[in-house]
């Protein structure tokens, strides 16, 4: 089972995460130029959700205002919204990412169920396969080298994947074995963030190719009284914002609902930035990579 969140609260999450991810600079000026992107269709809708690191380029989906005949898009100033169609037999996508090379994800419907896509310019639209046992699967981020992560339903839970061209797509498990883990970010090192549940509730995730998947929490001073439940993205510095509570009560091993404010305290973001650690031993270090 997933952790929810409020729709207010996912907005301001949202806002600020936005703002990170470009950069962690808030330009202002005195007046914005607007470009509207328009629609795949007179008198549809369309939603952006990710641009390239200058904002040539945007990727979303578009269709009728209630949702149907929806399909992914990706726009640029010179030729507009394009459709990037869906797998055939199907009627719906999405895309949510792109990267510098212009190599878009998302998702796509198909006669065989829900499948993650990669899509060039030149291949068109791909289909990365899906796990074991999982009939839907969707593609979230991509990073410079092509590395996607997104999450495929396994049973009534999920499971986070990492596909690469040469590897293919691989399960990231979850922590403690659970049911429900899910994907949500990755940098050009190839670190992934998400979320997955445990016996004591939602925790934020980090996975890397050397330790696997790990509980952030137990990766941050245990004198803060923070749970972190969502990994949201990972720069290439190694910094990672997430989503958690603050509460005089909290430690990573306390069982806790994030929505009960009361006893859990109420939601805010967090930016983790890594540290070296100085044996004591040695005049080794070790840690994340700055």
């Amino acid at each position: 089972m997933g952790t929810d969140f409020s729709i207010s609260k996912l907005v301001a999450v949202l806002a600020v995460a936005i703002t990170w991810v470009f950069g962690g600079v808030l330009w202002a000026g005195d007046g914005y130029t607007v470009v509207e992107l328009g629609a795949l269709r007179q008198g549809g809708s369309s939603v952006g959700r990710h641009t390239d690191s200058v904002g040539g380029r945007v990727v979303g989906s578009s269709g009728l205002t209630h949702g149907s005949d929806t399909h992914a898009f990706v726009w640029s100033a010179p030729t507009g919204m394009r459709d990037l169609g869906t797998f055939q037999g199907g009627d719906y996508s999405e895309a949510y990412a792109i990267n510098d090379s212009g190599q878009v994800v998302g998702m796509s419907k198909s006669p065989s169920g829900t499948r993650p896509f990669l899509w060039t310019s030149r291949d068109g639209m791909v289909d990365l396969g899906i796990l074991t046992g999982s009939e839907s699967c969707k593609a979230v981020r991509i990073n410079s080298a092509g590395q996607v992560v997104g999450s495929c339903t396994v049973g009534a839970g999920s499971r986070p994947f990492l596909w690469s061209k040469e590897g293919g797509m691989q399960s990231l498990g979850s922590l403690g074995g659970t049911a429900y883990a899910e994907a949500l970010g990755i940098n050009d090192s190839g670190e992934v963030v998400g979320t997955s549940e445990t016996s004591l509730g939602g925790r934020a995730f980090l996975w890397t190719k050397a330790g696997g998947m790990r509980d952030l929490n137990s990766l941050i001073p245990p004198t803060h009284d923070v749970l972190l439940v969502q990994g949201l993205h990972i720069n290439n510095r190694g910094q990672i914002l997430t989503v958690g509570s603050v509460h005089h009560d909290l430690t990573h091993d306390r069982e806790a609902n994030v929505d009960d404010e009361t006893h859990a305290g109420p939601q805010h973001v967090f930016l983790l930035t890594p540290v070296k650690l100085v044996s004591h031993d040695s005049n080794a270090t070790t840690g994340a990579k700055p």
